[in-house]
């Protein structure tokens, strides 16, 4: 079973693991005193913004992400826990605006999700793309979220992701999709 306490300590232990080597640093995660909820400290609300500059100046500003990667961006990590089972989750990548990459959130939600339309495992490219899904099949730990980030980056080179740090394939439940993003596991 997949509890928010593993979770935070997946995290924990690849912010230990990668923070020297790539540069990672200001771990701001946190975990509720319930364990209900992964997070990040002083967690607000979602704030809405005309353009991804505002909205990552405020991010800055205000320390609302979970990690930060040197002068290139931030990583927002996000787990919800209802009866024992993860029913929301957010991972975000929100690259500085200077450089020429596009913010990307992988989200999990098992409670507003729709056949074809909002999966319950998705990624959204650009910053206010809420209109644009696509199917992920799998939906990883934090720990392959960052090294996604790190391959995307060219910091970090791997043969494979771990098989068993990603939440049930979604082929196994019982959901409809027309396309996906797969990660391709050797």
């Amino acid at each position: 079973m997949i509890t928010v306490r593993n979770l935070y300590n997946n995290l924990r232990l690849s912010y230990n693991v990668f923070s020297k080597t790539f540069d990672i640093a200001n771990p701001l995660f946190q975990i509720t005193n319930d364990e209900q909820i992964l997070s990040w400290h002083k967690y607000l609300p979602k704030e809405s913004f005309n353009t991804y500059e505002e909205y990552f100046e405020w991010v800055n500003s205000n320390l609302q992400y979970s990690l930060a990667i040197s002068d290139v961006g931030f990583i927002q990590i996000f787990y919800k826990s209802e009866n024992d089972k993860i029913v929301k989750a957010s991972l975000a990548f929100l690259p500085n605006p200077n450089m020429m990459m596009s913010f990307f959130r992988f989200d999990l939600d098992s409670i507003n999700c729709k056949d074809y339309y909002h999966n319950t495992y998705h990624i959204n490219f650009g910053y206010r793309s809420d209109d644009i899904r696509y199917t992920l099949n799998r939906f990883p730990y934090p720990s392959e979220f960052i090294k996604f980030i790190l391959f995307l980056l060219g910091k970090f080179e791997f043969k494979s992701y771990n098989k068993k740090k990603f939440f049930i394939d979604l082929d196994s439940i019982p959901e409809l999709y027309s396309h996906r993003f797969d990660f391709k596991i050797i």
